[in-house]
């Protein structure tokens, strides 16, 4: 009996190996109370492009998760990203990359 595994169950897969993976990191980005300006996008972004996974650090002066979230999502849709985790005011983003530079 063959088994197979269905992309669902793929992608799950891949998430929690990068949630292991991004354990490991150091923040790279940290947003203050300016929050998700231009230039922190434009960095974020940049990081994507030499690595596949960064962690940004949102620091107490954002207020509470629930305030920003959503504009996490939102970031994360633009910079077409995967939001893989939001753990406290920490979050990991993944982005299939050239990894210039690497």
């Amino acid at each position: 009996m063959k088994v197979t595994i269905t992309a669902k169950v793929r992608y799950n897969m891949d998430i929690k190996e990068m949630k292991v993976r991004g354990m490991s990191l150091k923040a790279t980005v940290q947003v203050g109370r300016s929050g998700l300006t231009g230039s922190i996008l434009s960095e974020i972004d940049e990081q994507l492009a030499r690595r596949d996974l960064v962690k940004v650090k949102m620091l107490p002066s954002m207020g509470p998760s629930r305030s920003w979230k959503e504009d996490v999502e939102k970031m994360a849709e633009k910079l077409a990203a995967i939001l893989v985790e939001i753990k406290g005011g920490t979050i990991i983003l993944y982005r299939k990359g050239s990894r210039k530079g690497v």
